[in-house]
């Protein structure tokens, strides 16, 4: 029983330690999309990365530092506790003016309006541009085909093919100096094997 036990107990420990790992960030592009969507997406608490271009920040009279993105209103916000954190106790609002950053943290709504704290320079990474949502496609090969005929077309060239005029040539019913001429039935002439067999047919 116990040799049992001393197998599945690992087993049972890692599952467990498995199943509490936190699900990884989830990137957000702020430049495609608005902060309404960005809250109506993800619930409160949900890890997060952000990647924007920062437009403006500023300071508050309480020594909170905001940092704000181009053409979107979500935020970043740095309490003045955290700020001995930071390289020469320099907080965002000098360090990522702008600059292309990458943020990680929970999502918080503030009011309203989708936010990350700031909490240590470790959450913020200075990026050369933001991260591709999708791989570029090619654009589309020529159809080296459109100028080929359709089957319909081949279809009717066929069938000029195989008239009875481009396979026999046309005869002429009218008399000549050496036969009579020949006499029609429905409308169809009858061939004049004389033409073909002049000494006549041998038995």
């Amino acid at each position: 029983m116990r040799p049992a036990i001393a197998t599945i107990l690992p087993l049972l420990v890692g599952s467990f330690l498995q199943a509490q790992e936190p699900a990884p960030a989830k990137l957000i592009l702020l430049a495609e999309t608005p902060a309404e969507k960005i809250l109506d997406k993800y619930e409160e608490g949900d890890a997060i990365r952000v990647q924007g271009y920062v437009e403006r920040t500023h300071i508050n009279a309480t020594g909170i530092h905001f940092v704000n993105f181009k053409d979107n209103s979500f935020e970043c916000v740095t309490f003045a506790r955290f700020l001995t954190a930071f390289p020469d106790a320099k907080g965002p609002a000098d360090l990522y003016l702008e600059k292309w950053i990458e943020v990680s943290g929970p999502l918080e709504n503030y009011r309203g309006n989708p936010q990350i704290k700031i909490t240590s320079p470790d959450q913020v990474t200075v990026i050369d541009k933001p991260t591709p949502t999708e791989p570029d496609t090619p654009a589309p090969a020529e159809d080296d085909t459109a100028d080929e005929p359709g089957i319909e077309e081949m279809a009717a060239e066929d069938k000029e093919d195989d008239s009875p005029e481009s396979v026999v040539p046309a005869l002429s019913t009218a008399a000549t100096p050496d036969t009579p001429a020949l006499e029609e039935v429905d409308g169809v002439p009858a061939i004049d094997w004389r033409k073909y067999f002049p000494s006549g047919l041998k038995k």
